[in-house]
């Protein structure tokens, strides 16, 4: 995506704001508005390779913070979880280890909390909206993913 010119505003979002005055701004619903509108845009592309993968008749594990339920649900003929984060210090940790966006500690810990407090309610809200479990415990995900590939 990111050689598609199309898609260029949306692949560098992020980057393109200045992180510390972002965090400090913007409200969860305005931080979850800017991840639809990306979601969004790539969802096209997204869709075309899930279809590919699903056209090979193999099992497959689709997993995105960009695959939302209102995506899903609209054009995915399967079922699905949403995973949320187990923790605040587990997704922090994570961030740490590999980091989204933030570049320093500081700003790990921002995306974080918002990941932690923002994004994964309006997720759990969306996915149950549109029929999807939620998780925070990754074995229980894991239990669930395994059903769900069983059938």
């Amino acid at each position: 995506m990111v050689a598609d010119p199309t898609l260029e505003k949306w692949v560098m979002w992020f980057e393109n704001q200045d992180e510390k005055r972002y965090w400090k701004s913007v409200t969860c619903e305005q931080h979850w508005e800017n991840l639809i509108k990306q979601s969004d845009a790539f969802w096209p592309t997204f869709f075309q390779k899930i279809q590919n993968i699903m056209n090979t008749g193999k099992p497959a594990i689709f997993e995105g913070v960009n695959i939302l339920p209102h995506l899903a649900a609209k054009d995915l003929t399967f079922s699905g979880i949403y995973l949320l984060g187990e923790s605040l210090d587990a997704t922090f940790e994570r961030n740490k280890k590999d980091p989204r966006w933030g570049r320093t500690e500081e700003l790990q810990k921002k995306e974080a909390e918002m990941f932690f407090h923002c994004e994964s309610e309006m997720y759990r809200k969306e996915a149950e909206k549109y029929g999807y479990k939620t998780f925070r415990d990754i074995v229980k995900a894991e239990q669930e993913i395994l059903k769900l590939l069983a059938l």
